[in-house]
C-alpha cells in the first residue's frame, strides 16, 4: 500500500477511530521514553562505582583533579537522574488518575479504588529515598573536594 492510500484511508476514519489507532503508538512512544529515563541512574551509578573501585589502587588510576571532576560529575548525575525519572513517573501517575477521574466523575475515587492512607504514605518513600541519596552524595562530594591530599592506599573519602 502506498503512502497516499494510507493517508486517504486514515482521513476517512472518525476522530475516535484515529485516536484508537494512534493510542498504541503513543503508549509505545511514552513507554520507550520512560525506559530510556530508567537507564540514566543505572549508568551513573555503575560508572561512579567503577571509578571508585578503580581509585582503590593508586597504580590503576591516581586520584587527581581530573578523577575528582569525573567522579563528582558521575555522582551528581545519580540524584539528578533519579529526580527526573521520579518526576516523570509521578506525572504519568497523576495524568492516569486525572483521566480516570474525568471518566468516572467520582469525588471519592481514592476510596473506590481502595487507595488507603498507608498507600498514600508509602507513595512518599521513593521521594524520601531520593532525597537521602542526594544528601549522602552531597556530603561525599564535600568530603572529596574538602579533604586533604591522600597518600597511596588511603581511602578515597
Amino acid at each position: 500500500m502506498i503512502e497516499t492510500q494510507k493517508d486517504e484511508l486514515f482521513e476517512k476514519l472518525t476522530p475516535n477511530q484515529k485516536f484508537n489507532l494512534l493510542k498504541f503508538e503513543l503508549d509505545q512512544f511514552l513507554f520507550h521514553i520512560n525506559e530510556r529515563m530508567r537507564t540514566l541512574p543505572l549508568i551513573s551509578a555503575l560508572a561512579a562505582t567503577l571509578l571508585v573501585v578503580a581509585t582503590f589502587n593508586e597504580k590503576l588510576i591516581p586520584v587527581n583533579s581530573v578523577v575528582k571532576i569525573l567522579l563528582s560529575l558521575l555522582l551528581f548525575l545519580i540524584p539528578v537522574s533519579l529526580f527526573l525519572y521520579n518526576r516523570d513517573l509521578k506525572k504519568a501517575q497523576q495524568n492516569s488518575l486525572e483521566t480516570i477521574k474525568s471518566y468516572l466523575r467520582d469525588e471519592n475515587l481514592d476510596k473506590d479504588l481502595g487507595i488507603s492512607a498507608f498507600d498514600k504514605i508509602a507513595g512518599l518513600w521513593p521521594d524520601i529515598a531520593i532525597w537521602v541519596i542526594a544528601l549522602v552524595i552531597f556530603v561525599l562530594l564535600i568530603i572529596l573536594w574538602g579533604g586533604e591530599s591522600r597518600g597511596v592506599g588511603d581511602p578515597l573519602i
